[in-house]
């Protein structure tokens, strides 16, 4: 993509994020959320549906010939198309299904894997933080710098796979704390990468997502200047075995507390 076409693209997706936040915000209703397959865990809403089907509607208006992959509607357009919309209609539906304000929206577009476009929108708190490629990534019209600094005293962000720990997590839980490292699990991928962008915690690490849970905050937070790896130690714009997110002095130390055998 062009940067004009990056900058275009920009404008459609936070026009689309700005609609998304209000509809969730208002969303909440009388209906009941339901699970997906077997899992007591894998929540959705009417809202997650509806707004989903909006964004999808609002993309086909704009970008016809582009494909869109979403957690509620799976994906259309052509499957060998290089320009991909990643959409998570409510990243931390589990949250809000139960009515805590920690859920978000996400909008990403992606070119040959390298996340182009990302917004996050933060409704209950109206923030939206988005980025396009190498032109930096914002907080409102705040631009974002991840933190670096001294272990003690941080906050590092986690999640769960769904409602468990992943292979890992314990260990990982434990050099935190051994560290003087707050761990928070929140419940939204999205917004972890975000905030993290912000500074507001010292890094964020996922054990499993989709790509439409973190391709909008992967972008924010390499547009913060920060790094992003798989569990690996792989770097990579879109990692897709785990992820460790923050600046790179923290990106390498949360990879070796992950991987040093700290005999327990």
């Amino acid at each position: 993509m062009t940067p004009e076409e990056r900058a275009q693209a920009l404008e459609v997706a936070r026009a689309i994020g700005r609609w998304a936040a209000a509809a969730i915000r208002t969303g909440p209703g009388a209906e009941r959320p339901w699970t997906k397959g077997a899992s007591p865990s894998d929540w959705v809403t009417a809202v997650d549906v509806a707004v989903e089907a909006g964004v999808r509607e609002r993309l086909a208006q704009a970008y016809p010939h582009h494909r869109v992959v979403g957690e509620e509607g799976g994906a259309s357009g052509e499957a060998q198309a290089p320009l991909v919309w990643y959409v998570d209609p409510v990243d931390g539906t589990t949250n809000f299904a139960h009515g805590l304000g920690w859920a978000s929206f996400s909008l990403a577009l992606v070119e040959d894997g390298q996340p182009q476009v990302g917004v996050v929108e933060d409704p209950f708190r109206g923030r939206s933080f988005h980025a396009v490629l190498g032109g930096g990534a914002y907080l409102d019209e705040r631009r974002l710098e991840v933190a670096a600094g001294d272990p003690a005293g941080q906050v590092v962000l986690l999640e769960l796979a769904g409602h468990r720990r992943w292979p890992g997590f314990e260990r990982l839980s434990r050099a935190l704390e051994d560290n003087g490292v707050t761990a928070r699990v929140m419940g939204s991928s999205a917004l972890g990468l975000a905030e993290t962008a912000a500074g507001s915690a010292a890094g964020v690490v996922l054990g499993e997502f989709h790509p439409w849970d973190v391709a909008a905050g992967a972008l924010i937070l390499t547009e913060a200047q920060g790094v992003l790896a798989d569990l690996a130690g792989r770097v990579s714009p879109l990692p897709e075995r785990g992820l460790i997110g923050g600046s790179g002095a923290w990106v390498l130390r949360l990879h070796d507390w992950l991987r040093a055998d700290r005999g327990r």
